[in-house]
């Protein structure tokens, strides 16, 4: 299988964004390889903070960033997301490459593996998600907001620049990160891509799925610490400065827990079903050779009245045992295990020390 360039797979969602809205021709423009969705969301976080927020400003609203400074870690967020969905993507083509379909299985089941997620399932739940957000647009009602923001900032970011330029980010990335903790394991376990047992590192030939599960993992765990920022501190700034901040209330407690409760099941759920695979297989070779290893033995339940046939042939077995014997059930090393374990930990302790203090 040749090796996914941004040549030859198909764009995602943001890509096309991006291509729709000019942003391809702009970087094709520009000196130097700069990918299209970053300008695509630099372009609109500049105009969300250059523009409507001055507006805001100086129609007597207060900017977002005068408001409070951790307003950065929603731009800072936005480009957390276009870089996730773009190494998310090419790392799982990579590791897909490093899977060898083709050796392995046969090019038939290639197809199965190409794409993270499908572009119609992606226009889909875009569909749906944006549905959701106008229903709760509706529900909080437009004259509350353009009373707090403003009429223009709540037409052109709440009508314009959140559902259509910063949504379809939070949900592709959610979707690639689905794809890549739910929907590869399976196509796995479908495909019943065995074990290679000759892998010099030792992992059945998965090291490279495991790199991927652990590295969007923390990918996962940036964005929530983002959030983090996001909602706390502004109460934390406002413990060193004179300015008072509320609080967060309990609701963004209970959304930062469930948001980090989805990231540890998404990690458990992918490292244990790589487990089940690689265990299986592996006992299954294990009771192959245990089977071929009795029909060269006479007598092989009897230690002191055995005898092996074919002296060469147990050598033959014996080595292919301790090959597979010494083949690991997890796609990771004790080192992945402790980072990931600390990047598990990291995000509720922080929140369980802060409340401590509120």
């Amino acid at each position: 299988m040749s090796e996914p360039t941004e040549q030859n797979r198909e764009p995602l969602l943001i890509e096309r964004i991006a291509r729709w809205l000019g942003f391809e021709r702009l970087s094709e423009w520009l000196p130097g390889d700069i990918y299209p969705p970053y300008l695509y969301v630099v372009f609109f976080v500049l105009f969300d903070a250059g523009v409507l927020n001055v507006y805001k400003h100086l129609t007597g609203g207060t900017h977002a960033l005068l408001v409070s400074p951790s307003w950065i870690s929603i731009p800072l967020g936005l480009l957390l997301g276009v870089f996730g969905i773009r190494y998310m993507s090419e790392q799982y083509r990579r590791t897909v490459r490093d899977l060898r379909i083709d050796d392995r299985l046969g090019a038939e089941h290639r197809a199965a593996f190409e794409e993270t997620v499908p572009i119609r399932v992606e226009l889909a739940v875009f569909g749906i998600a944006v549905g959701l957000y106008f229903a709760n647009f509706l529900a909080t009602g437009f004259g509350t907001i353009a009373a707090y923001e403003g009429v223009v900032v709540a037409i052109a970011s709440y009508l314009f620049l959140q559902p259509f330029v910063y949504l379809p980010i939070v949900v592709e990335f959610g979707l690639v990160y689905f794809s890549v903790h739910v929907l590869l394991p399976r196509r796995i376990e479908t495909a019943g891509l065995g074990l290679f047992f000759y892998d010099p590192r030792n992992m059945g030939g998965f090291g490279s799925v495991g790199e991927l599960l652990k590295r969007s993992y923390y990918l996962f765990t940036a964005g929530l610490l983002l959030y983090f920022f996001s909602k706390y501190g502004p109460w934390l700034l406002s413990q060193i400065g004179p300015v008072p901040y509320p609080e967060p209330g309990v609701s963004t407690a209970v959304f930062f827990s469930v948001a980090w409760l989805v990231g540890c099941l998404s990690i458990a759920y992918s490292m244990l079903s790589l487990h089940r695979i690689m265990s299986e297989e592996k006992e299954t070779k294990i009771r192959e050779l245990e089977d071929e290893m009795r029909d060269i033995i006479e007598n092989p339940y009897d230690i002191n009245a055995s005898s092996v046939t074919d002296e060469s042939e147990l050598e033959d077995v014996t080595r292919r045992l301790e090959q597979v014997r010494s083949t690991r059930v997890y796609p990771a090393t004790f080192t992945m295990w402790s980072q990931i374990g600390i990047s598990v930990l990291l995000p509720q302790v922080l929140q369980v020390a802060l409340r401590a203090t509120m």
